[in-house]
């Protein structure tokens, strides 16, 4: 296949994703369907597929980014206490997309035990099948897309979120629930503009001339926080192959990547304002704010509880207090 905008160096045969979808009776939805045959044949066998009861359709889907290791179990753990609790009572799902440690947890099963479990507690996370690691967070977007359009079509919108964030879930429902915001034939998230290339090979945002000629980047989303649609997610599913998974992958930046695939699908980009991508932010009770990043995980239950708690015009203050102490 040719890859974009010329670059024919960059030829691939490439498969979609194998993502392991765990099941979610929460919402009775099944997230788990998809397995690598060859290597997961007997995983199916430990998963319940309940088909009887009427399925709960939410809003949205928001899939987190969220490393498989210890530290990353914190994090779920954290979320699933805080913030995501407040999201679920406004019909927001959240499911914690993983990679996994190394590539010889493929072929040994017994390595993503742990992970097996707390799926089965849980009932939010979903598995693929390449390393997770900083580079790779676009095969995370590309199998998260492909994952929803597959397998959740009847849920209307997903989201892909940095776990670093914190969403405010009342702030997120009224944002969808305004016709006028269908995310038809886009993606909403905080655009970034003319922003200039890297072509220092040591720096990790480096760009080379093949991947894109000229200054500057096309406009290109923010990783904080990226909505879309069903019909979206199929498009950018379809069209990241198309472009060549060596030239996509050669990127080391994930978020420039998404103006690239959304111009090759046909897509606009549109600016969500109530995302804030970096701190400080001067109002954070403000009511369309639905995300605000980076919280640092051990500030992050402070962060949340107290807003929650405190009248709006005094917790601005005391919030910057905890996070910058």
């Amino acid at each position: 296949m040719e890859s974009f905008y010329g670059a024919r160096n960059f030829h691939v045969k490439f498969e979609f994703p194998t993502v392991f979808f765990i099941i979610c009776k929460k919402i009775r939805i099944p997230l788990c369907v998809v397995q690598n045959q060859s290597v997961w044949e007997d995983f199916s066998t430990i998963l319940v597929f309940d088909r009887t009861n009427k399925k709960k359709h939410a809003a949205i889907l928001l899939y987190l980014a969220v490393t498989p290791d210890k530290n990353g179990l914190s994090i779920r753990n954290l979320i699933r206490n805080t913030w995501a609790i407040e999201a679920k009572h406004n019909d927001i799902e959240v499911i914690f997309s993983i990679g996994i440690r190394t590539e010889a947890e493929l072929y040994q099963m017994n390595n993503t035990d742990a992970i097996f479990k707390e799926s089965i507690q849980f009932h939010d996370i979903l598995l693929t099948n390449f390393v997770d690691k900083w580079e790779n967070l676009l095969m995370k977007w590309w199998s998260n897309n492909y994952y929803h359009s597959s397998r959740c079509s009847q849920i209307p919108l997903m989201a892909s979120m940095d776990s670093d964030a914190i969403l405010f879930g009342e702030n997120l429902k009224k944002l969808l629930d305004n016709a006028s915001n269908t995310f038809d034939g886009y993606l909403g998230c905080t655009i970034l503009s003319k922003q200039p290339i890297i072509r220092d090979s040591s720096n990790r945002y480096y760009v080379n001339e093949l991947q894109w000629p000229g200054k500057l980047l096309p406009d290109y989303c923010s990783g904080t926080l990226i909505i879309e649609n069903v019909q979206t997610c199929q498009k950018i599913s379809y069209v990241i192959p198309q472009l060549g998974v060596h030239y996509i992958t050669g990127f080391r930046i994930f978020d420039v990547l998404t103006g690239l695939v959304a111009q090759a699908a046909g897509l606009k980009l549109r600016n969500l304002p109530g995302i804030q991508p970096w701190l400080p932010v001067n109002d954070i009770c403000h009511s369309l704010i639905f995300v605000i990043h980076p919280i640092e995980a051990e500030k992050l239950a402070a962060f949340f509880y107290y807003r929650m708690i405190q009248p709006c015009k005094h917790c601005y203050y005391t919030l910057f207090g905890l996070m910058f102490k």
